[in-house]
Formats: C-alpha cells, sequence, structure tokens
C-alpha cells in the first residue's frame, strides 16, 4: 500500500527526473532550432522595452526624399555634379568624416570632374562596395578612394525572419586575403582618430580586434537564441540607440539650399544615403513590431546605427552585447526546471500554486530583462518552458498518486 510517508519520500526523486527530463527536452528542441523564432521574438520585445538612447550629436544622415529624387532624377542617375555640389557644402562646414551610402562605380555625367575632386578632397571621405553573392553582384567602390582606408563594404545581414539583428564588421574580399572593413566601420575607426582611438588587436588574443575601451568578440553560431548561424566573417550583435528619431537627419535638398547650419554639421560624421521608398533600401529591424512599411528603416540609418554602436562601446558608454557559455545556459535552464518541480512538489494547496507559478515566471522575466539592460542575452522562453513542463509533470504525478489513495 501506498502510504503519505513513502509519498514524501519519493516526491524528491520524482521532481528530479521531471526536471532532468524536462531540461533534456528543451535542451533537445533548443538544439534543433525549433525554439529559435520564440528566442528572438523575445529578443525583439525586450529591444522596444529598453530605454531609448538620446539622438547621438555625433552623427547627421543627410536623406536623399522622394522630392529630391525628382528633382535629380532616379537614385542611380542622379549626376555627378549633384554629390560634387553637395560634398562642396558639407566641406565647407568642416565634418569630421563624410560617408556616400551611394554606389558610385561608373560615371554619372555631368560634373565627374568635380565630384572625383571632391572625392579626393579629403581622407574623410569614405565610400561603399558591396562584396555580394551568388545572387547579388559584387559592385565596386569608387576607384579615387583607396580600398583599404576610405572604402568600407555595406552589406548587411538579414536573419531569417527578415530582420537585422546583427553587424558585419569584418569579412574577407572577395577570393582575396585581407579583411575588407565595414562601411559603418570605416566611419567610426575614422571618427575616432582624432581622439587617437585606432583599432589595435586584443592584450589577451591577438586575433580579436580591440578598439579603444572594447574588445570585438565575433559572434558565433550558437550565441545567444541563435542555432547555427551563418557567422562568417566578425559579426557582432547590433546594438541599436532605438528607432531612426535617434539619429537627426536634414535632407539633400536642404544642404544644396543652405538651409542647415553649419554647426549641425562641424564635427559630424556625415552619412549620405537614400530615405525615399522608391529606392527600396528599407529594412526590418527588431523596432518592427508589424508588417507596415513606416516600421521599416532605411539602410542609410541602419549604418548609422551601427557607427554609433561602435562609437559607444569604443568610448564605454555603451556596452557590446554578451552571452552565456552553452555549460551555463543548460545549468540556468536546470535551475528553472528544479524550482518548477519544488514548488509543485511542496504544494498542498491549488492556490499557491496559482499565485507561485506566474509569480516565479515574472521573476524570471524581469531578471532577463534587468540582465539585457546590461547588454546581456540570457535564455528566458526556455527556462520559462523547462519550469512549467517540470511543474506540470509533478502536478500531473501527484494527482494521479491522490487518486491512489482514495482507491485504496
Amino acid at each position: 500500500m501506498f502510504k503519505f510517508g513513502q509519498e514524501r519520500n519519493v516526491i524528491p526523486i520524482v521532481g528530479a527526473i521531471a526536471s532532468v527530463a524536462a531540461t533534456l527536452l528543451i535542451l533537445g528542441l533548443r538544439s534543433l532550432g525549433t525554439l529559435e523564432w520564440l528566442e528572438l521574438v523575445t529578443y525583439d520585445v525586450m529591444m522596444r522595452l529598453r530605454p531609448i538612447q538620446p539622438p547621438d550629436s555625433r552623427i547627421l544622415v543627410v536623406g536623399i526624399t522622394e522630392q529630391d529624387i525628382q528633382d535629380q532624377g532616379s537614385i542611380l542617375q542622379f549626376p555627378d555634379r549633384a554629390y560634387a555640389d553637395l560634398l562642396a557644402k558639407l566641406w565647407t562646414a568642416r565634418p569630421r568624416v563624410i560617408g556616400l551610402d551611394i554606389y558610385r562605380d561608373k560615371p554619372v555625367e555631368p560634373g565627374h570632374a568635380d565630384f572625383v575632386k571632391q572625392l579626393k578632397r579629403s581622407d574623410r571621405m569614405i565610400g561603399i562596395t558591396k562584396v555580394g553573392d551568388e545572387r547579388q553582384p559584387t559592385i565596386q567602390p569608387p576607384k579615387e578612394l583607396p580600398i583599404d582606408s576610405q572604402v568600407g563594404f555595406n552589406d548587411v545581414l538579414v536573419d531569417r525572419d527578415g530582420i537585422i539583428r546583427r553587424a558585419l564588421f569584418f569579412q574577407p574580399e572577395e577570393k582575396g586575403e585581407k579583411n575588407l572593413a565595414s562601411f559603418s566601420l570605416q566611419l567610426a575607426g575614422r571618427y575616432l582618430l582624432d581622439d587617437d582611438i585606432e583599432p589595435q588587436p586584443s592584450l589577451h588574443n591577438p586575433d580579436l580586434m580591440r578598439l579603444g575601451k572594447a574588445t570585438f568578440v565575433p559572434l558565433q553560431p550558437n550565441d545567444g537564441s541563435y542555432v547555427n548561424a551563418n557567422t562568417e566573417g566578425q559579426q557582432v550583435l547590433l546594438n541599436y540607440r532605438g528607432m531612426m528619431h535617434t539619429i537627426p537627419m536634414v535632407t539633400f535638398g536642404d544642404v544644396l539650399n543652405n538651409k542647415v547650419p553649419a554647426n549641425l554639421i562641424r564635427d559630424r560624421i556625415i552619412l549620405i544615403g537614400s530615405v525615399a521608398e522608391s529606392a527600396k533600401d528599407f529594412f526590418k529591424t527588431p523596432f518592427s513590431a508589424g508588417q507596415s512599411d513606416e516600421q521599416r528603416m532605411p539602410g542609410v540609418f541602419v549604418h548609422a546605427q551601427m557607427v554609433s554602436q561602435f562609437l559607444d562601446a569604443a568610448t564605454g558608454k555603451r556596452q557590446l552585447f554578451w552571452f552565456w557559455p552553452d555549460a551555463i545556459e543548460g545549468v540556468w535552464i536546470l535551475g528553472w526546471s528544479i524550482l518548477g518541480a519544488v514548488l509543485a512538489g511542496r504544494s498542498r494547496r491549488p492556490l499557491f500554486l496559482l499565485i507561485a507559478t506566474p509569480l516565479s515566471l515574472l521573476v524570471l522575466g524581469v531578471t532577463c530583462f534587468l540582465i539585457f539592460l546590461q547588454a546581456g542575452w540570457i535564455p528566458l522562453i526556455p527556462p520559462a518552458l523547462g519550469f512549467m513542463l517540470s511543474t506540470g509533470s509533478m502536478v500531473a504525478y501527484m494527482g494521479q498518486q491522490a487518486q491512489k489513495q482514495q482507491k485504496w
């Protein structure tokens, strides 16, 4: 006969089995990528819940609008003279660095000679190239700019759900051995050079890049909640300041028409790029809670967010994202599974469990969010599922035992 004293002795064993089983199940599902989408959605929610950073006064976007395109022509057929005039006005206001996020691999007359003159006016000019892949061809940078110091690739990394969460800051040149820096890293690096901050090998690991106060540890395939992600090149999670308004913007036409005060340009990083819908250079971000067009971010603003992240990391204002090793994540999930089993095993009243379960999950969520505010991305969904599975298993077991006792 199953006695109450025997039940009390068995419950801890059953709880341990339930906890380990729940943890193994969750880890198995996680390794298969079953939970990745849900974990990434949770990541996006926490990103949106974070306090928005103030506008970055070190950066200014010169946006090419639909009106500018109507005035000048299609984005790829803007005459070189228009860019030459824009750059001439910008240089007069003494920016610290200018980045042209527009492909300019071929002359577009009239005004090409003047455009070349403005490109070569200073080593503070950064252009772009597209490395491309099997689906998209390579686009060469302006040949007047040295590729090692004044050119960066503007390729971006898009997750399977179409959202940009990662920043690629180095990748090998096509069929070459030398690493090519990203457009955003080139801009940030040139800006920081005036503050005597240059990229250096890490003191602890020469294969890692140190920039000011930050050491850039490349993202690994299973970091955070990613499962076998493609982490070729060198990547970090993109630590957004917030939505578009966290990066100041003026329009192409306003600069040409002398409507932008020089103090908005002086000593800043200027990024020139399209914000016009017809240019089709828009991306979803963690702030794109829906599918509407207005929730997407122009590519030039994505690059500006990356620049802001690199500047903040180098100057110690904001951390780069960090993660727990897989072993610690496993212990974290097991710990919450054990907690669920313990609460259910010690519960003698349904009301206690009805209160303790949501309260425990709230503590888990708040803990993960507080760590997220410190740039730590630790599992939330897996321990929550482990907690509920082990709790449910114990409740089912104890209910079954109670029915057996009633029969006896």
